[in-house]
């Protein structure tokens, strides 16, 4: 009677075990893989003039992805986005108007405004096929 008893345990023991290890590899399918990273760079240029302090957004056209912003330093951006179809968005920022004195810490800081036009950003209509394995220059002269 016990060494029945001791079987069905250890029965009960291996259905439990199978159990588990399928249920944790039930888990780890394929899923969607991401796409590789591709290092991008070039330069950025609003009205003839490199865009001194700014960013460029590489945004999925497919939805559900992550835009990737870069920053623009004196006309030159680089980096690494997802490859891929991608819309392109471009600010450049200049110094605004400071922060009223009443605002607390904002003593002696400007904000800091966008001068690129609408249609280089919110409206844009830019775009570009980022394409592994890259590498990729893409360069931008926006006309005013």
């Amino acid at each position: 009677m016990f060494s029945i008893f001791m079987r069905l345990s250890n029965v009960r023991w291996l259905v439990w075990f199978f159990l588990l290890v399928s249920m944790s590899l039930l888990g780890c399918g394929e899923g969607k893989k991401a796409p590789p990273q591709v290092k991008v760079s070039g330069n950025v240029k609003y009205d003839g003039k490199p865009i001194a302090v700014g960013s460029i957004v590489f945004e999925p056209l497919a939805p559900g992805e992550i835009p990737e912003p870069l920053n623009i330093t004196a006309g030159l951006y680089e980096g690494t986005v997802a490859a891929g179809k991608k819309k392109i968005r471009i600010y450049g920022y200049k110094a605004g108007k400071p922060y009223p004195k009443d605002t607390p810490g904002g003593e002696g800081i400007n904000v800091q405004e966008n001068f690129v036009p609408a249609k280089y950003n919110a409206e844009t209509e830019l775009a570009k096929d980022v394409s592994a394995p890259g590498p990729h220059t893409f360069d931008f002269d926006l006309p005013k």
